[in-house]
């Protein structure tokens, strides 16, 4: 009935994905790496650091930002959140993978928070807790806001075919 209702199958198959955003990362690392050719561009102009200095000044944060890039690009590929017809599950880490499996039936409240940088970006942290856990289970950060205004309209709508089968 709910999953007519909803024009979903009956397989486990991802419904959606919430995918968080590096945006934020992204634009800190640019940031600090002008900072720091700036700043090395500075001492060189007035004689404080020598040329070669400034090149090794220059190519080391040049590497430190495409490493960096690269790690930030991996971390956000290889976290999200896949939400399936009953249950959620959040893949997260680059080295230290975690998986947390969590059917909608077990969870007892999700909150979205998002704090002064996020909004500045469209972004959202989600919080997904269950009952009988004293931490909360699910928490990505930096989610774009269509994505978890679209997990809180299908969390909802099946929190509400479920309370009237249960009626």
């Amino acid at each position: 009935k709910f999953l007519k209702s909803l024009c979903l199958n009956k397989s486990m198959e991802a419904i959606f994905y919430l995918k968080p955003s590096g945006r934020i990362f992204y634009t800190a690392l640019v940031i600090v790496y002008f900072l720091t050719v700036l700043g090395s561009a500075v001492t060189w102009w007035f004689k404080v650091l020598p040329s070669f200095v400034f090149g090794l000044v220059l190519f080391g944060s040049s590497v430190l930002l495409l490493v960096s890039l690269v790690l930030v690009v991996l971390y956000f590929q290889l976290s999200y959140i896949k939400v399936e017809n009953d249950s959620v599950l959040l893949k997260k880490g680059l080295v230290n993978r975690k998986s947390t499996l969590i059917p909608f039936n077990r969870i007892d409240n999700v909150k979205t928070n998002a704090n002064l940088v996020e909004m500045l970006f469209g972004l959202k942290t989600l919080m997904i807790d269950t009952s009988g856990s004293d931490e909360i289970e699910i928490v990505l950060d930096n989610i774009p806001v269509e994505q978890v205004e679209r997990f809180m309209d299908y969390y909802n709508k099946w929190r509400e075919v479920h309370a009237r089968d249960a009626a």
